[in-house]
């Protein structure tokens, strides 16, 4: 078999400014009937500004890196560009930017569900305990308030280091 060389790059916005929504959690957790529902799904969405600037600097991403690897100094490395498809006009925004939003994707990372900290929007504190709920802490990345800028992974494990520290102090 021979030896076949290539490059693969990833473009990825790890801090967006969007936060996007989710209709379906929201309708299920407020309980909203299914014909509103419905309707919430049925509207069509529209970027916000912070939602479009992410948008521009994906694309922006994406020229860049594309800018880079076209360079001389990779041709005996760099085959086809398979993404996006030959019949994408990487030169044209919108044919570009229909492409990253049928394409992109989550590095599926979740974090800040149960956020830490002290405001209204804090689920635990300091010491990973939930708030209004007895013997409970969280231990993962969900506590997190925003993403970090690297690998959730080792970060996660900090977390979980830290609270078993919390809970042998506390016996």
């Amino acid at each position: 078999m021979a030896l076949v060389l290539g490059l693969t790059v990833l473009v990825d916005l790890i801090t967006a400014v969007g936060a996007g929504v989710v209709l379906a959690a929201l309708a299920y957790v407020r309980q909203v009937a299914k014909a509103q529902l419905d309707d919430l799904l049925s509207r069509p969405l529209t970027a916000t500004s912070e939602e479009e600037q992410d948008l521009i600097d994906t694309r922006n991403g994406f020229r860049e890196t594309r800018r880079v690897f076209l360079q001389a100094a990779f041709d005996e490395y760099r085959g086809d560009q398979l993404k996006p498809p030959a019949e994408i006009n990487v030169d044209s925004d919108d044919e570009l930017d229909a492409w990253i939003r049928s394409t992109g994707e989550t590095l599926y990372h979740p974090v800040g569900t149960c956020k830490m900290g002290q405001d209204k929007m804090a689920v635990v504190d300091e010491k990973l305990r939930v708030y209004g709920v007895q013997n409970l802490r969280v231990a993962d990345a969900s506590i997190m308030p925003v993403i970090t800028s690297g690998n959730t992974n080792a970060p996660t494990i900090m977390i979980g280091e830290k609270l078993s520290d919390l809970i042998l102090e506390a016996v």
